[in-house]
């Protein structure tokens, strides 16, 4: 029988240790994300641009950016855009939805690649239909009619983006 003359020197054990690692290890297995849990609105617009959808986010990105807009969320990988709230009257981001909700709008984009060198762009532009601070914002969203400044906001940045990406007669 072989005796071990290993000694364990008080204070060299550390508990702690794995806690951290164990903390590290939770957090990477995370499934955190930027695009949202929910899918657009029914009656969104969809589009098909010819690019991989990481492409076609980053078209999407440079594009809301000349109009105007300012980018609150934006992952190419997972194929999500998300806007800040816009102005349609004072032309800026930022826009106060207390004064005009109507007014106000927010522009969201849905990429998923469709095929080889193709992608599918769901994107739809939403108003607050109501203030109402008790529901969750996707509850009291809406998209905007046909006619409202925020479709033709989407449109310029549809035609903006394809133009990036040198689509013919964008």
């Amino acid at each position: 029988m072989v005796k071990s003359t290993s000694k364990v020197v008080m204070g060299t054990r550390r508990p702690w240790l794995w806690v951290v690692g164990a903390l590290l290890l939770a957090l990477a297995c995370t499934a955190a994300s930027t695009r949202p849990y929910f899918g657009p609105l029914a009656g969104a617009r969809a589009d098909t641009l010819p690019a991989v959808a990481t492409t076609v986010v980053d078209a999407l990105a440079a594009s809301v950016q000349a109009v105007g807009f300012r980018v609150q969320a934006m992952s190419a990988q997972e194929g999500y855009l998300e806007t800040y709230w816009f102005d349609t009257r004072a032309g800026r981001s930022g826009g106060r939805y207390a004064r005009n909700p109507g007014a106000v709008v927010r522009l969201r984009f849905f990429v998923d690649d469709a095929r080889a060198l193709q992608s599918v762009v769901v994107s739809e532009v939403v108003y607050r239909t109501r203030l109402d601070p008790s529901r969750g914002e996707r509850e009291i969203e809406a998209l905007v009619p046909l006619d409202h400044a925020g479709m033709v906001l989407l449109d310029s940045v549809m035609h903006a983006a394809a133009a990036r990406l040198g689509v013919p007669g964008s």
